[in-house]
């Protein structure tokens, strides 16, 4: 099996764009690659294998056909799964040398206009968890993890669990693949979730790693 991402993450700097806002494109800071997964009955919270050094760093293979296999593995127990993008956070640098961050892989090999996102989930730890965190479900749709589309509701969340002692890392839900179906009229593929947004093709997962 693939080699595990270590927790001094190289630090991956791409563009995305969230597809509540079709003008607005972002630049976040990636630690790398989270699998969510759940047992598959409805409401059931999402759970990440994450390091436990108290970092919050998500367990994912460093390869996109090893975390493929991973994928695989879970859905095949009959777990749902999603794949997401960690991002950096300050503490990641706090007792290390600074790292410069790097660009994603060229247009040619992942894409040409960096992945979309959903939004952001926020994965936390409570008290007697090690080696995971959870994250709660959405309200509207089952295959989805619950998402702020409002970075300062995000930040705002994120400070509120913060100052109350349970730690928590942002997670960037990413457009996948089977997040589409052909639309009625055979004429193109449509999103399951926002079927009146726009979209572009998902891109490969190189564009965050």
């Amino acid at each position: 099996m693939s080699r595990f991402h270590k927790h001094s993450p190289a630090f991956v700097m791409t563009s995305v764009r969230l597809v509540s806002e079709t003008r607005k494109r972002l630049r976040p800071l990636f630690a790398g690659l989270a699998i969510l997964h759940r047992e598959g009955h409805a409401g059931a919270a999402w759970t990440i294998d994450v390091s436990e050094d108290g970092s919050l760093l998500p367990h994912a293979p460093e390869s996109p056909e090893a975390l493929g296999s991973i994928v695989g593995l879970h859905r095949a127990l009959g777990r749902q799964c999603r794949v997401g993008a960690a991002l950096a956070t300050p503490a990641d640098l706090a007792g290390a040398a600074p790292r410069r961050p790097r660009r994603a892989a060229g247009p040619e090999s992942a894409c040409r206009r960096g992945p979309e996102i959903y939004g952001w989930s926020l994965m936390y730890q409570l008290p007697g968890m090690r080696g995971t965190a959870a994250i709660d479900p959405h309200d509207r749709f089952d295959d989805l993890p619950a998402l702020f589309e409002s970075p300062l509701e995000l930040i705002d969340r994120s400070a509120f669990l913060a100052v109350r002692g349970i730690p928590n890392r942002p997670i960037a839900i990413l457009t996948r693949p089977e997040d589409f179906v052909r639309r009625e009229t055979g004429d193109g593929w449509t999103n399951r979730y926002y079927p009146q947004a726009r979209f572009r093709r998902p891109c490969r997962l190189e564009a965050v790693l």
